[in-house]
């Protein structure tokens, strides 16, 4: 088989967890022999564009403007002709709106459409669904869900075929364990009592991922008495909100916003539990990453994380935006040590038994050649 020529599309790649996916993915399938790649993003090249440059890998941007900007498709298509692009793989709805349309115009493309998360709350949109099925579906060869509660809702609200969707879960590489002197390091950056029991988070400061349960369980777990502390590693429209309801709280010594950091997978080591309050998710690598160090989750009970961590056996799950079933998962990873520690033995087993980056990419691997054969 002729090498294939793979183009990612996505709206921008600034720091999240598609958009750092993309990059692993890039860098990883632009290394093996039968594949050359490059990305394209709708909006601005955004912060991580210069990591795949130094690694050889091109990244154009097609500045798309507000509103549904028609050039867009026309530019993209040129583009894709230019590169000699064999499939397109486009993460997320905008980028599979614009790449289904320019690929009509290439009818040699192959389309694959990856959904990484869904909006909170859903809306129904018949016309939405309707051009969906009959128009960019019909030049898509392949969707991809990460999780299956993806797929249910790709089927329902976007009138995606079942039979042409796949579920591939997210993978992640293995963090790479600190030394304990870093371990110290770190614990003094963000002012860790070495006493305390630190529930922390990692994502993006936004409503989706109701950081406000967060700051509520651990207001609750102070008034009764447990040396409990609240950390999260983020950016995002929310911080201002977050910040003036720990201030609200009393939680200034006790709860901490670190902002965006780069050291995250370093940072969270210094977690006792990785806490996930989100009112939706998809397959989210930082709730990975988390398990591949060994820390026990709890999380709501939402989108995919019912399918990445069992209850009662690598961790907690919890009702969505319920602050009292938050708050005794907390204090049961805080007070029974012999739980807490089964628990976080086998987080990191399931990990390595279903979530690592290798066996996702060897998904999509096997995915790519056989598109590749029907060229």
């Amino acid at each position: 088989m002729a090498k294939q020529v793979i183009g990612y599309v996505v709206t921008a790649l600034n720091p999240g967890g598609t958009e750092r996916l993309v990059v692993e993915m890039a860098k990883y399938f632009n290394g093996q022999t039968d594949c050359r790649v490059f990305v394209v993003c709708l909006d601005e090249p955004g912060a991580w564009a210069a990591d795949l440059r130094i690694h050889g890998i091109s990244v154009d941007c097609l500045w798309r403007q507000p509103g549904y900007d028609i050039a867009i498709s026309q530019r993209l298509k040129t583009l894709l002709k230019n590169k000699r692009c064999t499939l397109l793989h486009a993460h997320q709805y905008s980028p599979w709106f614009y790449a289904a349309i320019a690929c009509w115009m290439l009818p040699k493309v192959k389309l694959v459409f990856e959904e990484h998360g869904r909006f909170y709350p859903e809306v129904k949109k018949p016309l939405r669904k309707m051009f969906n099925r009959c128009l960019i579906q019909t030049r898509t060869q392949q969707v991809v869900a990460v999780s299956q509660d993806i797929k249910r809702r790709l089927v329902r609200y976007e009138g995606v075929a079942e039979r042409k969707t796949i579920v591939i879960p997210n993978g992640c590489h293995a963090v790479e364990a600190i030394t304990h002197l870093e371990l110290d390091v770190k614990k003094q950056e963000i002012n860790a009592p070495k006493d305390a029991f630190v529930f922390g988070s990692v994502g993006r400061l936004d409503s989706i991922k109701n950081y406000s349960l967060l700051i509520k369980a651990v207001a609750a777990l102070k008034a009764k008495g447990l040396n409990v502390m609240g950390v999260i590693a983020g950016d995002g429209p929310e911080g201002p909100s977050l910040r003036a309801q720990i201030a609200a709280a009393h939680l200034e010594d006790s709860f901490i916003l670190l902002g965006h950091r780069g050291d995250a997978t370093k940072l969270m080591q210094c977690f006792d539990a990785f806490v996930l309050p989100s009112f939706s998710e998809g397959t989210s690598m930082a709730l990975l990453e988390a398990m591949s160090c060994g820390l026990p989750i709890i999380a709501t009970k939402v989108g995919g994380n019912p399918e990445v961590v069992e209850n009662e056996a690598t961790g907690w799950l919890v009702a969505s935006d319920n602050v009292d079933e938050l708050v005794s998962a907390m204090a049961d990873a805080y007070g029974d040590a012999g739980k807490y520690s089964r628990l976080s033995q086998a987080a990191r087993r399931r990990f390595l038994n279903h979530f690592t980056f290798d066996k996702m990419v060897s998904s999509y691997h096997a995915l790519y050649v056989k598109l590749g054969e029907r060229l």
